[in-house]
């Protein structure tokens, strides 16, 4: 079994279980309103429910669109690549449905961004950091409106946003995963 089914197994319990009336591009916008968690949500209004969503931290290359790298202007413009894991995602089945809020130049293990704002925890778990450069990935992972979501972590930028919003967060062994067209 692929790591993707797992993962859409998994989401589809969490699915099956909350079946709320609002369509998923409402529901990933109400989070974004309470959070501050995404940069930019890439599903329709009209969409309908994804079956393997996942996010990507807004440090990653992808064709067409300009990565902010948490500052203002964009620090990449739109170019033509797609960083090699998500496009690997994506050709396994994974539907990329959000870029997430991060630290500017993923700097910092606030989880505030000045040009963007800070990224904060939702209502449930208020008062409470959403820390790391990768926070809007922590947050968003937690909400349980993706499968997973990516972040970089030299030095816990992924780790400290999944241990404060009760989530698992992955550092991989150097080099199992392509660092190409994404921001360290």
């Amino acid at each position: 079994m692929l790591c993707i089914e797992v993962a859409q197994d998994a989401y589809s319990a969490v699915r099956n279980r909350r079946r709320l009336q609002v369509n998923y591009a409402q529901r990933l916008k109400a989070l974004q309103s309470e959070t501050n968690c995404c940069r930019k949500i890439l599903v329709a209004d009209d969409s309908p429910e994804p079956t393997s969503p996942f996010a990507a931290k807004d440090c990653f290359s992808l064709s067409g669109l300009e990565s902010s790298w948490g500052v203002s202007p964009p620090a990449k413009q739109a170019g033509p690549k797609t960083a090699p894991l998500i496009e690997k995602l994506i050709s396994e089945g994974g539907e990329l449905v959000a870029l997430t809020n991060l630290d500017p130049l993923c700097l910092s293990a606030s989880g505030e961004n000045k040009y963007h704002g800070a990224v904060l925890q939702p209502p449930s778990r208020a008062g409470k950091a959403a820390l790391g450069s990768s926070s809007g990935s922590g947050v968003l992972a937690a909400s349980g409106l993706v499968i997973g979501a990516f972040g970089t972590d030299l030095g816990g930028s992924v780790r400290l946003p999944a241990a404060a919003n009760g989530v698992i967060g992955f550092k991989s062994s150097p080099n199992l995963f392509s660092r190409e067209d994404v921001l360290l």
